[in-house]
């Protein structure tokens, strides 16, 4: 609830279901959300990503979303 933006971080090695629950409760708070997810997730979290602000593939991207925002 205290968040100004979130960022949701998604990985090949990992099964992050946590993650995407936050994510989605964050889009349904009306949150800006930016997901970071590599190509090979496209597919599996494209839902997610339809509803996310941004959909980066990696870090530095995501921090430069964040700095245009800002300034």
């Amino acid at each position: 609830n205290q968040a100004d933006v979130v960022i949701a971080r998604f990985g090949e090695k990992y099964k992050q279901w946590n993650t995407a629950m936050d994510a989605s409760a964050a889009i349904a708070m009306n949150k800006p959300t930016i997901i970071i997810r590599p190509e090979s997730l496209i597919h599996p979290l494209k839902e997610l990503s339809n509803k996310a602000n941004v959909t980066v593939e990696t870090v530095d991207q995501a921090l430069e979303v964040l700095a245009y925002i800002y300034e």
